[in-house]
């Protein structure tokens, strides 16, 4: 059996964590609130459209709005309450320790680049899909990515991670190879199956997270002995 909990006390309260978790259950909740044409409306507009994102770059837009901000928008969406909880859940085990290793706002920072950075992963792989991408999971993945770098010795590091990425590499490219390599958007809010996950953002969101973690480990470290 695998510990959930911390190997020693968090060192100050995770109040990122809690406002996060706080404002992804309102925002899911307004969600439900909406029927079928102005949920579909409310996606397009505060998802990424991955088609859109590719017009915008090309210097084209389908709409008025800039795509651009998606990349922080889209985060807080989701596709039903099992996509819900199981982010939040993970956000909970895994974010408390690396806000308290971060810091408050430099964790806070470090969570919407990780999102953004897998945002930009899942259009690469599907630049003309006009299905909503949207979900917490990539910048959940960079804090799991963040948590392994600073805890490589946690059984749930080494047991609970290390399955999920390798999980994510192996689904990601069997829904690929089946989709003739044009992997699909988790677009489907009425149901999620291994063929509408974004495996890419989830990829994408991990690796990211492990390189800026890997970065500022070596940054403190340079650091302290010219401290010295």
């Amino acid at each position: 059996m695998v510990s959930l909990r911390a190997h020693n006390l968090l060192a100050s309260t995770p109040v990122v964590v809690y406002g996060l978790i706080a404002l992804n259950l309102s925002i899911y909740l307004y969600e439900t609130s909406l029927d079928g044409a102005a949920l579909q409306h409310f996606l397009d507009l505060w998802a990424i459209v991955p088609k859109q994102l590719t017009l915008e770059l090309a210097g084209q837009r389908l709409t008025a709005a800039h795509e651009w901000p998606t990349l922080i928008t889209f985060q807080f969406l989701h596709a039903g309450w099992f996509h819900l909880l199981g982010n939040l859940f993970c956000l909970w085990v895994f974010g408390r320790k690396v806000e308290a290793c971060w810091g408050h706002a430099a964790f806070f920072a470090f969570y919407l680049v990780c999102g953004g950075f897998a945002g930009l992963a899942q259009w690469m792989f599907e630049p003309v899909s006009i299905l909503p991408t949207l979900g917490a999971s990539g910048a959940i993945a960079g804090i799991m990515g963040a948590y392994i770098v600073r805890f490589p010795r946690a059984k749930i590091a080494l047991c609970f991670i290390g399955f999920w990425f390798a999980q994510q590499v192996f689904y990601g490219a069997l829904s690929w190879s089946e989709a003739g390599l044009h992997p699909v958007s988790l677009g489907d809010t009425a149901q999620m199956t291994p063929a509408n996950i974004a495996y890419a953002a989830h990829a994408g969101g991990f690796v990211v997270g492990v390189a800026l973690s890997l970065v500022v480990n070596l940054l403190a470290n340079s650091h302290k002995r010219y401290a010295r």
